[in-house]
């Protein structure tokens, strides 16, 4: 049951697949329901002030830049993504990575 079970979790998993683990049981466990219109996004705080609001998005690493604010029908969307190149050559090594994504909140 156990090598089952672990089998199943190495099957589901998706390095680079940003969605929600599955809520299938788990040795025989429901797990809770999760809402399927979550996406990858920053941390986000919001505090209401007397005439005004206050939003605080963590976005280490994006630049200024590629992040657009829009305020349409009185939904507010912030939308960023990030390009990030790395490369480093030495003389026993040579190092290249390459990071970049996007979210919409």
């Amino acid at each position: 049951s156990l090598r089952r079970e672990i089998d199943r979790l190495f099957d589901d998993f998706h390095p680079f697949d940003f969605r929600l683990p599955s809520t299938r049981s788990l040795f025989g466990r429901d797990l809770p329901a999760v809402n399927s219109a979550w996406s990858v996004a920053p941390a986000m705080d919001l505090v209401e002030k007397a005439n005004a609001y206050e939003i605080t998005a963590e976005l280490p690493g994006i630049d200024e830049k590629n992040i657009e604010i829009k305020l349409a029908n009185n939904v507010l969307t912030i939308k960023g993504e990030k390009n990030e190149e790395k490369e480093e050559k030495e003389k026993d090594y040579y190092l290249s990575e390459r990071r970049y994504g996007s979210f919409q909140r």
